[in-house]
């Protein structure tokens, strides 16, 4: 399901993500150049806000990912029919999706809220820094539900 990026290099040296890492890189992964999108519920959905709540018990804070462009997101009045959250620590890190970590799809519908649990992929934090959270994304539940690349959201406090 994951990909990892590796160089060809032409003077005979070693390109081994090992070494790479211990120099303070990392490898690159597929779903990580691109803009966060994919479909919710069998409709096209690209990421455009989203926030980081305050740290809540086991010090894990939400992650909201929205479809809409809300000016205010750590107070929002408007978010959209569709979004994404995950429960996790805010820190640079690599989390496999799992029953214990995991992204919840919501269509909000009229009156009526539609999740699914998303069990099965990757969500990177790259970095935390000056009031954000870089981070990257690769989640699916079913053909009609699934979202793959990069997100920059506000953190609140």
């Amino acid at each position: 399901m994951l990909a990892l990026v590796g160089c060809n290099q032409k003077d005979g040296s070693s390109g081994d993500s090992h070494k790479r890492s211990e120099a303070g890189h990392q490898a690159v992964e597929s779903f990580e150049r691109q803009h966060l999108a994919g479909e919710i519920d069998g409709q096209a959905w690209t990421f455009v806000s989203g926030k980081v709540s305050p740290s809540h018990e086991e010090g894990k804070s939400y992650l909201t990912l929205w479809e809409a462009d809300v000016a205010h997101p750590c107070q929002p009045t408007e978010v959209g029919a569709r979004s994404a959250v995950a429960k996790l620590p805010i820190e640079p890190s690599r989390v496999e999706l799992n029953e214990e970590n995991k992204l919840t799809l919501s269509v909000f519908d009229g009156e009526m809220v539609r999740s699914k649990e998303v069990k099965e992929g990757v969500l990177k934090i790259r970095k935390v820094a000056h009031g954000q959270v870089h981070g990257s994304l690769l989640a699916k539940y079913d053909e009609k539900n699934y979202l793959e690349g990069t997100f920059t959201v506000t953190i609140c406090e």
